[in-house]
């Protein structure tokens, strides 16, 4: 019980601080200097498109996130085209015309 009183009261607490925020923006890089991903983020919960590179700097996939929960993910291939959809329940969608073999 004391335990889901404490997790309780830090929920409390993270909400006041952050309520009427706005959410920061943020880029993470590789050690190369180069982009890793970018987006939106409110404490420590994501918000917003999110999207992430390759190292090479190909785009790898976009998420979307809603309160610190993502939405769906959009996965890319090589040629930067959408190749599948995949929903926060583990359903997916394949795009058609990438000429992938996934």
């Amino acid at each position: 019980m004391l335990r889901k009183t404490v997790l309780f009261c830090l929920l409390i607490i993270s909400a006041i601080c952050t309520y009427g925020q706005k959410p920061q923006r943020v880029k993470n890089y590789y050690p190369s200097g180069k982009i890793m991903e970018q987006g939106k983020q409110l404490g420590s919960e994501k918000r917003g498109m999110w999207v992430y590179y390759a190292e090479t700097g190909r785009l790898e996939r976009k998420e979307n996130w809603k309160k610190g929960q993502k939405q769906w993910t959009i996965l890319y291939n090589e040629k930067n085209q959408k190749v599948k959809l995949i929903y926060a329940d583990g359903t997916e969608k394949l795009y058609k015309g990438c000429n992938c073999k996934n």
